[in-house]
């Protein structure tokens, strides 16, 4: 893994521990996604978005007052596109690249603990394969729970926030 996914992986967990710890968020089950396949894809769905105060919060606890990231040496200008507690980076890696145009929540796991996000690459429901990371459009960390997409920049992914 190189070190600007490490930095993405670092800062996607520490966000979302964050927002779980500080939000009074509830998620609910959501609508299935399929795969092109028909494999179903769990969601779940929040009762409402992050508001001002829980985002503002966020940028205190993560960026210092020039905006800068205090642990991985970005800036809030390197970020993409904003927070929200509607998607995270698996649907957005898998799901709405894809060209989807609804938005949810994946989890890695199902809830009743079966695989959930890796239906996308199995091979009787899924429309994708597992190869190297240097051949990889999508890839999936397990050990950071995280997802991206290939840049165009060689070598980088891009996730939800960038």
């Amino acid at each position: 893994m190189n070190i600007n996914m490490k930095k993405i992986v670092l800062l996607s967990i520490m966000w979302f521990a964050y927002v779980l710890l500080h939000s009074q968020i509830i998620y609910t089950t959501g609508p299935n996604v399929y795969t092109c396949k028909n494999g179903v894809i769990e969601t779940i769905k929040p009762d409402r978005e992050l508001n001002s105060q829980e985002l503002d919060a966020i940028d205190y606890a993560l960026f210092n007052s020039n905006g800068q990231y205090f642990f991985l040496k970005i800036t809030t200008s390197d970020i993409v596109s904003a927070r929200t507690s509607y998607y995270n980076c698996h649907a957005y890696a898998w799901h709405l690249t894809e060209g989807n145009t609804n938005k949810v929540w994946i989890n890695q796991y199902a809830q009743n603990g079966g695989n959930n996000l890796s239906k996308y690459w199995d091979p009787n429901v899924g429309c994708f394969a597992e190869t190297s990371e240097a051949l990889a459009e999508k890839i999936f960390y397990p050990s950071g729970d995280h997802s991206a997409v290939k840049s165009s920049v060689s070598g980088k992914y891009e996730s939800k926030w960038g």
